[in-house]
C-alpha cells in the first residue's frame, strides 16, 4: 500500500468538534483569505500586481482547503488553535493525490503569457516570505464538485462523499481540556488516533502523546 501524506489542519476546539460531528472540512473562498496578496503575487507588463480575482470569474469558481505540512510548530498553535487551546486535525491525502506545496519568495513573479491553468498553479503556490513559518500544503477545489456544498455563504467539503481526504487524527494542544472532547470524539469516531500535546525539553518543538 503506498504510503499516505498527512496533511494537518491548526483549528479552535469548537470548530474542530463541528467539523467531526458533521464529518466536513470547512474550504476557504479566494476573497476570504487571510493575505492580501493571496493569488495575487505576480506583476504585470506594467509593473502593477496582476490580480486574478477580478478575471476569468476565478474567486467564484475555486476553493482553498489549508493545511500545514507538520503540527510541531508553537507559532502555528499560537496563532491558529487559540493559544494551544484548540486542535490539530491529521488527515491523509488519498488517491496519490498531490497537494500545492507553497512557496515563500519576497518578490512577486513577472507577467508570462501563460495559460490559464499554469497561471492558477503559479499563484496558488506563491506566497510571501513573512509566511514561511506555516509550511502550507493545498488542495485546490471546484465549487462544483460533487463533495462540495455550500450553507450560509460557506463552503464544506462532505469528507462522506470525497475521495481526497480522510480524519486520521486528532492532537489535542498543550492549554486544551480534552476532558470537554475525548468521550464525545470516540463515540462518533472511533477508530481516531488521538494524541496529547507536550513541549519539546530539547528544541522549541511541540510533541505529541498517545491517549
Amino acid at each position: 500500500m503506498p504510503h499516505q501524506i498527512m496533511l494537518y489542519k491548526f483549528i479552535p476546539a469548537e470548530y474542530a468538534m463541528c467539523s467531526i460531528k458533521g464529518n466536513y472540512f470547512k474550504l476557504t473562498t479566494i476573497k476570504e483569505a487571510n493575505d492580501p496578496y493571496e493569488f495575487k503575487a505576480i506583476r504585470d507588463l506594467e509593473g502593477g500586481i496582476t490580480d486574478l480575482i477580478t478575471h476569468q470569474n476565478f474567486s467564484e469558481s475555486y476553493l482553498v482547503a489549508c493545511f500545514s505540512k507538520g503540527f510541531e510548530s508553537p507559532t502555528m498553535w499560537s496563532h491558529y488553535a487559540k493559544n494551544h487551546t484548540g486542535f490539530v486535525m491529521g488527515y491523509e491525502c488519498l488517491n496519490n493525490n498531490k497537494p500545492i506545496k507553497v512557496k515563500y519568495t519576497d518578490k512577486l513573479s513577472k507577467y508570462k503569457d501563460i495559460d490559464k491553468q499554469e497561471l492558477i498553479n503559479h499563484l496558488a503556490k506563491t506566497k510571501y516570505k513573512e509566511w514561511s513559518y506555516e509550511k502550507e500544503l493545498r488542495l485546490l477545489y471546484s465549487k462544483k464538485s460533487k463533495a462540495v456544498y455550500n450553507n450560509y455563504e460557506h463552503y464544506f467539503l462532505d469528507l462522506s462523499n470525497s475521495y481526497d481526504l480522510k480524519l486520521k487524527k486528532i492532537i489535542f494542544g498543550i492549554n486544551c481540556d480534552e476532558n470537554k472532547y475525548y468521550d464525545d470524539i470516540t463515540q462518533i469516531s472511533p477508530c481516531l488516533d488521538i494524541f496529547k500535546a507536550y513541549q519539546s525539553c530539547k528544541h522549541f518543538k511541540i510533541k505529541e502523546r498517545r491517549l
